[in-house]
């Protein structure tokens, strides 16, 4: 088993539709993600910042049609594209043969910087934006 320094999104669908972002370690058995808050999960390949991040959502709670929330998005010249993900993830950084590694201290401030704050329906939504590659 390998431990890995990730920034934990979570998001508290029942207390307000909260989102928070911590660091934290999870823990990974064979190059895939064991963990409680994200059950089935899923990987994506994110440009944060310019830089290349893995991504793990919860597969199940991403093909829920209701109780989504935007959690990290990508956009192009400023605007939302429709290439969203909703619910719980998982972040950290990209090593050999695309396997998981711990994000340093500059990659978390990375992170952070690209948190921003959204109205949908008169509610405020934090979530990540993200960059499409052929623009960067």
């Amino acid at each position: 088993m390998k431990n890995v320094k990730g920034m934990m999104v979570t998001v508290d669908d029942f207390g307000g539709f909260v989102t928070t972002f911590r660091t934290q370690t999870a823990s990974f058995e064979n190059g895939k993600l064991t963990s409680v808050i994200i059950r089935h999960p899923t990987v994506f390949y994110r440009y944060i910042g310019g830089k290349r991040f893995l991504v793990y959502a919860d597969e199940e709670i991403l093909k829920r049609p209701f109780g989504k929330t935007l959690t990290l998005a990508i956009t192009v010249n400023g605007n939302l594209t429709n290439d969203r993900l909703f619910g719980d993830l998982f972040i950290c950084n990209v090593g050999k043969k695309n396997q998981p590694t711990a994000l340093t201290e500059k990659d978390i401030k990375l992170i952070r910087s690209r948190i921003v704050k959204q109205y949908f329906d008169y509610l405020p939504t934090l979530y990540i934006k993200s960059e499409c590659k052929e623009y960067l």
